[in-house]
Formats: C-alpha cells, structure tokens, sequence
C-alpha cells in the first residue's frame, strides 16, 4: 500500500505539472487508496469497542470514498483519450507515412507516439527508469540521450532527482531535429513545430498543438557531412572503462 501511494504522488506531480489536473483526483482513483481505505474500514468493523453510530457513519464515508473512486477511475480528459475518432482522425495521415516496425522518437511526448500512433519510442525517461535491472539498457539509454539532448532535456536527462525540474521544451527547429536523426536506428521524428514543417504535418484536435513528422532517412542523406562521432562519446567512454 506504501509503494502504491508513493506512485500515486508522483503521477500527482506528473499531472500537475503538465495538465494541471488536481492532486485530490489523482489519490481518489489510485488503486492503493482504494486499497487503504477498505482496509482501515475493516480493521474499524472488526473493533467491539467502537459505538454503532461511529461505525454506520464510518462505513457511510468509505462508501462514499469508493463511489467517487469508481466514478473517476477510467475518466479521461480529451488530451488522453487517443481513441476518439477526432484524434484517429488527425493522426491516419501520419500512420500512413510510418511503417508499423519504424521507431519514432516523439520529442517530450512518448505516450504519443504509444498511443496515439501506435509506434516504438526511441527515448524517453520512462522507457528508462528501470534501466537499473539491465546494464545494456542502462548503457543504450544514455548513448541514445546523447543523440537527443539538443532536442529534449527532458528525455535526456536519466536521473530522477533531475527529471522534474527539468521544463519540456517547446518548438523544435529541423537543424535540432537533424542532429537527433544522426542515430541511423532512428527512422522518424514527432516534434513541435511551425506550421507544416517536416514531411507531414498533424494538429492535435484535443490540445491544439501542431508537430511536424520528419523522415530521419532523408535527412542523413541530404546532411551526409555531418559526423555522428560526437553524439556516441558515452558508449565510447563505456568501452574503455568496462
């Protein structure tokens, strides 16, 4: 129950921090609150001392917790709900353009490219957060990050203390994407952008945003110059270092 609440204070602090959705609703849904106050109701079920009133009014509250609890539990606002058919709608030209086994990088928003498109992120910090149980992982994550710092901060960055304070940044010009798409692993990006940019462009009916879709294949072949040496220093530095 302790771990299930700490998850739910930084999904909290997640959502505050990019929809500013209240903290209260995101505890009332959790599955641990929920699991806590079943069983603080049964431990106060099972005490002879207590007076009936207390336990009537007692069992009225946890009710009434459960209820609200189930009536926000699968509640989506219209920035999440990636199934509606505006949303399909938007992104069918996209989906169209990126093969099914491509792997996009979504810049700052990887349940994008989740959910929404239906694709493989390239890099996100939580795609890494468990890096911690498998050294390859760990080192694939940080020889990615350095291919898109430029872009993104905060996809860059592996470190939880870090993370939070770290703003997603906003629109991304195509010479940052071009230093993204360095990595020849890489087949598309999805960034904020002006108005159509890229080889496409999509504007998200729930939010209103627009992002360009860039074809990294493309890109390294006009920008053939352009030496990839310094985005695979950390893997460089792994090697010598075992």
């Amino acid at each position: 129950m302790l771990w299930g609440m700490l998850n739910a204070r930084m999904e909290a602090e997640w959502e505050a921090l990019f929809i500013e959705q209240p903290a209260w609703r995101i505890y009332v849904s959790s599955p641990a609150t929920a699991l806590v106050v079943v069983s603080g109701a049964y431990w106060l079920l099972g005490r002879d001392r207590i007076s009936k009133p207390m336990i009537w009014s007692g069992s009225a509250a946890v009710a009434g917790l459960l209820a609200l609890a189930m009536s926000t539990w699968y509640e989506l606002q219209p920035e999440r709900d990636y199934d509606s058919l505006e949303r399909q709608a938007a992104i069918a030209p996209i989906a169209v353009r990126v093969p099914e086994r491509a792997t996009v990088y979504w810049a700052n928003e990887p349940e994008k490219a989740w959910f929404w498109l239906g694709r493989a992120n390239y890099l996100s910090f939580s795609q890494t957060a468990g890096s911690v149980f498998s050294r390859r992982t760990a080192v694939e994550g940080l020889r990615r990050s350095a291919y898109v710092r430029p872009a993104s901060l905060w996809d860059a960055i592996q470190n939880w203390d870090e993370h939070f304070k770290t703003v997603p940044s906003g629109l991304i010009s195509e010479s940052t994407v071009q230093q993204v798409c360095r990595d020849p692993n890489l087949d598309y990006v999805i960034a904020r952008s002006q108005f159509k940019t890229g080889v496409a462009y999509l504007k998200d009916p729930a939010t209103g945003l627009g992002y360009g879709l860039y074809d990294c294949r493309a890109l390294r072949k006009s920008n053939s110059t352009v030496s990839s040496a310094d985005a695979v220093d950390i893997q460089d530095r792994d090697k010598r270092h075992p």
